[in-house]
């Protein structure tokens, strides 16, 4: 931070314009304000009319760069930070020249094209039009997404040029050095207008395809969409160049355990997912989440050092994203910086580098987390699942951390752990489990609406084994904390209460009303749930597993193996699922499968692999070969899209994977 690249459109050789604004521009560079700076005099530059063809808002693209100068202007515009344009009043207006530019920039203005960038603009004029002049720079630095900080008038008449560079230079200092945000009313509104119109349209051409762009509709406001649009310019184009898929694994099935056919069918499947980044279609939200896929890959990578530059760019693009946004609230292992984390250490961890940067954000993770619990602390009677769950909360965040910090740190966590506790313990005030959320606290407003007396979520994603298999592990890693192991047995009693044993498995509602804690209603036959990770008995089943392993309770820790067998042995059909997914399909049972082969290297648990790996592979291929995109509702992520499938495949193959660290399941 940061470049400025100035615009002057005065066609004057001895132009007062260009004097003020070099001025001006020289002096923030020798005052530190500025890095870098470029000046463009339109003078100097050959810029056609344009010539109304619309070309650009259909194809993306004008055909008269090939004639003139405005491919290399575009290209010195978007490498900024800081755009000034200035101009003096011809008749009103601006140069002849600057308006050929303005009109050339036309496809950019309904892109919003410049978002993420501040802007000034200068008008000079010797005595009349300068109010004139300056709003319409101001409302065209607007259009483009340019966050315009202000607009400054010299009309020489009035006063010296000095002093008016002077007085700009001390209020840019003062602009660009305060809290400035992207975010304005007007870019607000034109920015939801934009999206609205182009989003509706029926029209297949340039302007439409962009505004559908997942990224773009993932932004709830125009401060989000200009902080993603410079990560995006920033980030490395993963262009196909050439690579074939024979290029980039080298596949064995080191456990032996996956049958031929499903082999081949995995490759392929990993292949088109690893071609989808190399062609530019990976989703830039994905970047953190195809990262991993790439380090659960490195056993079969048959060129592990261009991945690891690869690896390497998405990285840095993960470092600037933090620097940019901030982690403050968004500390979520699905949700919010939580992945990344996950990613840059996996990175770490497999191609030993990047120690420092691992370091840095685990130790920033650690600071905020323990910041967070100690404000939910003194905040306890506004409980909410998104504070303590998996997928956006403490558990989640805190489980990864647990395996990354040593115990010194992490008895300087001391927040963290009460904060945990304290939801095992018994409400003085109406003497309720402080897991039993209230209507306000439920994750979405169906659950609300459906328990407005309160409930207990028992699932692995959003419920209380989370908070069990979180303290266990902590007490596993030498953590000392007064009432741990308390909170520990009344987690395991909780459990074994509202435990049902059905045809030879132990089952469990998912979510259980106020009311049907208190009459302790178990569930029956006829309700059980599908055996999924997030809610079912699948999650369940293995966090109770884990949490015994961590105690060293041997007789539970058989109890729950057995059980796992038993769900693991049974029919497909009779599992309840209807996804090739990891959160609620069949990439959820083979990750199960995974983890408990590669724990115990029973062969027990590999009965009907090969049945689960061609269900999930049938179920994620069309008929012509290529990837069903339609199942996947387009979603690339772990949790619920395709790079999670191609995670539980590749890790069949290698039986070294880490994936399953993200689910509490390894």
């Amino acid at each position: 931070m940061k470049k400025l690249v100035a615009v002057i459109g005065s066609n004057n050789e001895m132009s007062l314009t260009g004097h003020v604004v070099q001025n001006t521009v020289h002096r923030l560079y020798e005052r530190g304000v500025i890095n870098e700076y470029d000046l463009i005099y339109l003078k100097d530059y050959r810029i056609e009319y344009c010539m109304g063809c619309s070309s650009c808002f259909k194809t993306g693209s004008c055909g008269m760069d090939i004639v003139d100068d405005m491919k290399l202007i575009r290209e010195k515009l978007l490498d900024s930070d800081v755009i000034i344009m200035a101009a003096p009043v011809y008749f009103l207006n601006v140069p002849g020249k600057f308006k050929n530019l303005l009109d050339r920039l036309s496809r950019d203005i309904h892109l919003m094209k410049y978002a993420g960038r501040y802007g000034f603009t200068v008008t000079v004029t010797n005595s009349s039009g300068a109010d004139t002049v300056s709003e319409y720079l101001k409302i065209v630095q607007l259009s483009l997404g340019i966050t315009n900080l202000n607009n400054y008038r010299y009309i020489n008449m009035n006063e010296s040029s000095e002093d008016f560079t002077n007085t700009i230079i001390e209020d840019i200092i003062q602009k660009l050095n305060g809290q400035c945000t992207f975010s304005k009313y007007y870019l607000e509104k034109l920015f939801i207008m934009c999206r609205k119109l182009y989003t509706q349209s029926l029209l297949a051409t340039a302007e439409t395809n962009y505004w559908k762009q997942k990224w773009v509709a993932n932004a709830h406001n125009f401060k989000e969409f200009a902080l993603q649009n410079r990560l995006n310019e920033h980030r490395t184009p993963y262009i196909d160049n050439g690579v074939r898929p024979e290029d980039i694994f080298s596949f064995t099935d080191k456990s032996n355990v996956c049958n031929y056919e499903n082999k081949i069918q995995i490759e392929k499947y990993l292949e088109k997912i690893f071609f989808r980044f190399l062609t530019g279609k990976v989703d830039p939200y994905m970047h953190s989440h195809f990262l991993i896929l790439i380090c659960e890959c490195f056993d079969v990578l048959k060129n592990p050092e261009y991945w690891k530059a690869v690896g390497y760019t998405l990285c840095k693009d993960i470092k600037d994203e933090i620097e940019i946004n901030g982690i403050k609230g968004k500390l979520g292992i699905w949700s919010g910086v939580g992945i990344k984390a996950f990613a840059i250490n996996e990175y770490c961890n497999r191609f030993g580098a990047l120690e420092r940067l691992n370091h840095s954000v685990l130790n920033l993770l650690m600071s905020e987390l323990e910041s967070l619990c100690k404000s939910y602390l003194f905040n306890q009677d506004s409980i909410t699942i998104r504070q303590y769950d998996v997928c956006f909360g403490v558990c989640g965040l805190f489980y990864f951390l647990l395996d990354n910090i040593n115990v010194d740190d992490l008895q300087m966590m001391p927040h963290t752990i009460s904060y945990l506790i304290r939801l095992t313990e018994i409400n003085e005030k109406n003497g309720t489990p402080n897991f039993l959320i209230n209507s306000f606290g439920q994750l979405n407003e169906e659950d609300k609406e459906k328990y407005k007396k309160g409930a207990i979520n028992l699932g692995m994603a959003h419920g209380v084994i989370g908070i069990l298999v979180v303290l266990t592990k902590a007490k596993y890693k030498g953590i000392k904390c007064e009432k741990l192991d308390y909170a520990i047995n009344n987690l395991f009693s909780f459990y074994d209460e509202q435990c049902a044993s059905i045809d030879g498995g132990l089952y469990w509602k998912p979510q259980i009303s106020y009311d049907e804690w208190e009459q302790n209603v178990k569930v029956t036959k006829e309700n059980i749930e599908r055996a999924s990770w997030c809610y079912g008995s699948l999650g369940i089943l293995r966090g109770l597993q884990k949490a015994s392993t961590y105690i060293c309770d041997i007789e539970r820790e058989n109890k729950y193996k057995s059980a796992i067998k038993h769900l693991l042995e049974m029919p497909i059909d009779k599992l309840g699922l209807d996804s090739p997914i990891l959160c609620h399909g069949y990439s959820g049972i083979l990750m199960l499968i995974t983890s408990e082969y590669k724990q115990y290297k029973d062969k027990e648990y590999l009965k009907n692999m090969n049945i689960i790996i061609s269900k999930i592979l049938n179920e994620s291929f069309e008929n012509d070969g290529n990837i069903d995109l339609h199942v996947f509702e387009e979603d690339e992520s772990i949790l619920q899209g395709m790079f999670g499938v191609a995670m539980a495949l590749v890790g069949v193959l290698t039986m070294n994977s880490s994936y399953e660290k993200l689910f509490l399941m390894d």
